[in-house]
Protein backbone atom coordinates (compact mmCIF):
# COMPACT_ATOMS: atom_id res chain seq x y z
CA UNK A 1 0.00 0.00 0.00
CA UNK A 2 1.63 3.51 -0.78
CA UNK A 3 0.23 5.17 2.32
CA UNK A 4 0.92 8.76 1.34
CA UNK A 5 -1.51 8.24 -1.87
CA UNK A 6 -4.48 5.96 0.31
CA UNK A 7 -4.76 8.47 3.11
CA UNK A 8 -4.98 11.63 0.50
CA UNK A 9 -8.01 9.69 -0.95
CA UNK A 10 -9.60 8.79 1.87
CA UNK A 11 -9.56 12.24 2.58
CA UNK A 12 -10.76 13.55 -0.49
CA UNK A 13 -13.61 11.38 0.16
CA UNK A 14 -14.24 12.95 3.46
CA UNK A 15 -14.70 16.62 1.76
CA UNK A 16 -11.37 18.09 3.60
CA UNK A 17 -9.42 20.43 3.12
CA UNK A 18 -6.38 19.01 3.86
CA UNK A 19 -3.45 18.56 1.64
CA UNK A 20 -0.21 16.24 2.21
CA UNK A 21 2.81 16.82 2.25
CA UNK A 22 5.62 15.75 -0.62
CA UNK A 23 9.34 14.77 -0.76
CA UNK A 24 11.68 17.72 -1.89
CA UNK A 25 11.09 15.49 -5.44
CA UNK A 26 7.58 16.45 -5.50
CA UNK A 27 6.14 12.83 -4.64
CA UNK A 28 3.91 11.73 -2.06
CA UNK A 29 5.97 9.30 0.30
CA UNK A 30 5.44 5.72 0.11
CA UNK A 31 5.56 4.54 3.47
CA UNK A 32 4.75 7.40 5.67
CA UNK A 33 2.56 10.27 5.38
CA UNK A 34 2.75 14.01 6.97
CA UNK A 35 1.24 17.36 6.33
CA UNK A 36 3.03 21.02 6.56
CA UNK A 37 0.11 23.54 5.95
CA UNK A 38 -1.62 23.83 9.13
CA UNK A 39 -0.71 24.88 12.31
CA UNK A 40 -2.51 21.01 13.54
CA UNK A 41 -0.02 18.63 11.96
CA UNK A 42 0.12 14.79 11.96
CA UNK A 43 2.68 12.03 10.83
CA UNK A 44 1.80 8.21 9.91
CA UNK A 45 3.99 5.77 9.30
CA UNK A 46 3.48 1.54 7.82
CA UNK A 47 4.94 -0.28 10.71
CA UNK A 48 4.44 -3.56 9.12
CA UNK A 49 3.46 -5.33 5.98
CA UNK A 50 0.24 -6.43 7.37
CA UNK A 51 -1.78 -3.04 7.76
CA UNK A 52 -0.67 -1.82 10.77
CA UNK A 53 -0.07 1.87 10.78
CA UNK A 54 1.70 4.53 13.50
CA UNK A 55 0.01 7.84 13.91
CA UNK A 56 1.24 10.89 15.64
CA UNK A 57 -0.66 14.49 16.19
CA UNK A 58 0.60 17.11 16.99
CA UNK A 59 0.51 21.32 16.84
CA UNK A 60 3.17 23.69 15.59
CA UNK A 61 3.60 25.98 18.98
CA UNK A 62 5.66 29.53 17.92
CA UNK A 63 5.77 30.35 22.17
CA UNK A 64 6.71 26.79 22.99
CA UNK A 65 9.19 26.78 19.98
CA UNK A 66 8.76 22.93 19.38
CA UNK A 67 5.70 21.30 17.99
CA UNK A 68 3.45 19.96 21.20
CA UNK A 69 2.13 16.32 20.59
CA UNK A 70 -0.67 15.51 21.81
CA UNK A 71 -1.76 12.14 21.30
CA UNK A 72 -0.34 8.84 19.46
CA UNK A 73 -1.46 5.53 18.37
CA UNK A 74 -1.16 2.22 16.53
CA UNK A 75 -3.90 1.70 14.38
CA UNK A 76 -4.76 -1.48 12.03
CA UNK A 77 -7.70 0.24 10.58
CA UNK A 78 -6.71 2.73 8.35
CA UNK A 79 -10.50 4.09 8.17
CA UNK A 80 -9.91 4.75 11.43
CA UNK A 81 -6.89 6.61 11.17
CA UNK A 82 -7.40 9.21 8.59
CA UNK A 83 -10.96 9.75 10.38
CA UNK A 84 -8.33 11.05 13.36
CA UNK A 85 -6.86 13.30 11.35
CA UNK A 86 -9.71 14.50 9.64
CA UNK A 87 -11.44 15.19 13.02
CA UNK A 88 -8.04 17.12 14.21
CA UNK A 89 -7.03 19.31 11.66
CA UNK A 90 -9.86 20.09 9.27
CA UNK A 91 -12.73 19.77 11.62
CA UNK A 92 -10.29 21.30 14.79
CA UNK A 93 -11.88 19.32 17.20
CA UNK A 94 -10.28 19.08 20.96
CA UNK A 95 -8.06 15.71 21.09
CA UNK A 96 -10.47 14.79 24.17
CA UNK A 97 -13.24 14.66 22.16
CA UNK A 98 -11.54 12.50 19.57
CA UNK A 99 -10.42 10.29 22.03
CA UNK A 100 -13.96 9.56 23.18
CA UNK A 101 -14.53 7.95 19.38
CA UNK A 102 -11.05 6.45 19.11
CA UNK A 103 -9.70 4.01 22.10
CA UNK A 104 -6.49 3.87 20.07
CA UNK A 105 -5.13 7.24 20.96
CA UNK A 106 -2.89 7.68 24.16
CA UNK A 107 -2.97 11.18 25.69
CA UNK A 108 0.44 12.97 26.38
CA UNK A 109 0.18 13.33 30.48
CA UNK A 110 2.38 15.58 32.25
CA UNK A 111 4.43 14.88 35.33
CA UNK A 112 1.57 14.77 38.24
CA UNK A 113 3.71 16.98 40.00
CA UNK A 114 5.36 21.04 39.53
CA UNK A 115 8.17 22.67 39.61
CA UNK A 116 7.87 25.65 41.30
CA UNK A 117 9.67 28.14 38.34
CA UNK A 118 7.11 28.10 36.07
CA UNK A 119 9.94 27.93 33.11
CA UNK A 120 12.06 24.89 34.77
CA UNK A 121 8.69 23.39 34.97
CA UNK A 122 7.89 24.10 30.90
CA UNK A 123 11.56 22.63 30.31
CA UNK A 124 10.68 19.49 32.17
CA UNK A 125 7.14 19.36 30.35
CA UNK A 126 9.24 19.71 26.71
CA UNK A 127 11.35 16.59 27.31
CA UNK A 128 8.56 14.43 28.30
CA UNK A 129 6.63 15.87 25.14
CA UNK A 130 9.58 15.60 22.52
CA UNK A 131 10.21 11.53 23.93
CA UNK A 132 6.65 10.76 23.70
CA UNK A 133 5.54 12.14 20.13
CA UNK A 134 9.42 10.82 19.00
CA UNK A 135 9.36 8.58 15.59
CA UNK A 136 9.10 4.71 15.78
CA UNK A 137 7.20 5.14 19.97
CA UNK A 138 6.40 1.77 19.86
CA UNK A 139 9.86 0.01 19.94
CA UNK A 140 12.17 -0.57 22.60
CA UNK A 141 9.45 -0.60 25.31
CA UNK A 142 11.74 -1.66 28.53
CA UNK A 143 14.28 0.92 28.01
CA UNK A 144 11.62 3.78 27.36
CA UNK A 145 10.14 2.65 30.59
CA UNK A 146 13.35 3.10 32.11
CA UNK A 147 14.25 6.57 30.62
CA UNK A 148 10.70 8.00 31.75
CA UNK A 149 11.63 6.75 35.43
CA UNK A 150 14.94 8.94 35.01
CA UNK A 151 12.84 11.83 33.95
CA UNK A 152 10.48 11.20 36.58
CA UNK A 153 13.15 11.39 39.47
CA UNK A 154 15.47 13.99 38.07
CA UNK A 155 12.88 16.21 38.21
CA UNK A 156 11.99 15.68 41.92
CA UNK A 157 15.72 15.45 42.64
CA UNK A 158 16.29 17.71 45.14
CA UNK A 159 19.97 18.91 43.75
CA UNK A 160 18.77 19.56 40.24
CA UNK A 161 15.20 21.75 41.53
CA UNK A 162 17.07 24.98 40.26
CA UNK A 163 18.40 23.97 36.77
CA UNK A 164 17.06 23.78 33.63
CA UNK A 165 17.14 20.59 31.82
CA UNK A 166 18.11 19.72 28.61
CA UNK A 167 18.66 16.61 26.11
CA UNK A 168 20.54 15.83 23.02
CA UNK A 169 20.23 11.94 21.69
CA UNK A 170 17.77 11.84 24.92
CA UNK A 171 21.10 12.02 27.60
CA UNK A 172 19.53 14.37 30.29
CA UNK A 173 21.66 17.25 31.08
CA UNK A 174 21.40 20.47 33.32
CA UNK A 175 22.15 24.42 33.11
CA UNK A 176 21.68 27.11 35.67
CA UNK A 177 20.11 29.34 32.89
CA UNK A 178 16.69 29.08 30.94
CA UNK A 179 18.96 30.20 27.63
CA UNK A 180 21.31 27.32 26.55
CA UNK A 181 24.43 29.48 25.25
CA UNK A 182 27.33 26.85 24.81
CA UNK A 183 27.05 22.71 24.75
CA UNK A 184 30.35 21.92 26.49
CA UNK A 185 31.28 18.14 25.16
CA UNK A 186 33.50 17.42 28.16
CA UNK A 187 30.49 18.04 30.64
CA UNK A 188 28.37 15.55 32.30
CA UNK A 189 25.17 13.49 30.77
CA UNK A 190 22.97 10.94 32.54
CA UNK A 191 21.43 8.40 30.66
CA UNK A 192 18.78 5.11 30.97
CA UNK A 193 21.16 1.96 28.94
CA UNK A 194 19.46 -0.23 26.41
CA UNK A 195 21.83 -2.85 27.42
CA UNK A 196 21.03 -3.28 31.16
CA UNK A 197 24.73 -6.39 31.60
CA UNK A 198 26.28 -3.33 32.68
CA UNK A 199 23.23 -1.53 34.46
CA UNK A 200 20.19 0.07 33.88
CA UNK A 201 21.55 4.25 34.41
CA UNK A 202 24.80 5.66 33.29
CA UNK A 203 26.77 8.78 34.28
CA UNK A 204 28.98 9.31 31.03
CA UNK A 205 31.56 12.45 30.24
CA UNK A 206 32.78 13.61 26.28
CA UNK A 207 29.87 10.99 25.21
CA UNK A 208 32.47 8.19 25.84
CA UNK A 209 30.00 5.59 26.52
CA UNK A 210 32.93 3.48 27.26
CA UNK A 211 34.29 5.16 29.92
CA UNK A 212 30.40 5.30 31.40
CA UNK A 213 29.93 5.05 35.24
CA UNK A 214 26.81 2.29 36.02
CA UNK A 215 24.01 2.12 38.49
CA UNK A 216 21.20 0.39 39.00
CA UNK A 217 19.07 3.23 39.55
CA UNK A 218 18.71 6.78 38.33
CA UNK A 219 18.49 8.15 42.44
CA UNK A 220 22.03 6.64 42.56
CA UNK A 221 23.25 8.25 39.09
CA UNK A 222 21.83 11.62 39.46
CA UNK A 223 23.52 11.72 42.91
CA UNK A 224 27.03 10.52 41.57
CA UNK A 225 26.53 13.27 38.37
CA UNK A 226 26.02 16.23 40.74
CA UNK A 227 28.54 15.62 43.46
CA UNK A 228 31.21 14.72 40.77
CA UNK A 229 30.63 17.53 38.50
CA UNK A 230 27.23 19.42 38.59
CA UNK A 231 27.88 20.92 41.64
CA UNK A 232 31.12 22.73 40.72
CA UNK A 233 30.69 23.02 36.77
CA UNK A 234 27.29 24.21 35.36
CA UNK A 235 27.25 25.68 32.37
CA UNK A 236 25.95 29.52 32.71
Amino acid sequence: MHLSKEIQKRLNELDTNLKLATTIYGDYPEKYAFNESFTRRFSAKTITNINTFSLVIFERNERLKYDYCFARAIFTDLSRLVSVIDLWIDKEQDIKEIKNGFDELELFVDFDFKNSNIDIDEAWTKIKNIFFGKENFWEELEWQNKYLEMLRVAKQNKYFEYYFPYTSHFWLRFSSTKTIKTINLSDYFISACCDANQGNYCVSIACELENAIYFNTPQECLDYAYENYYKDNLLI
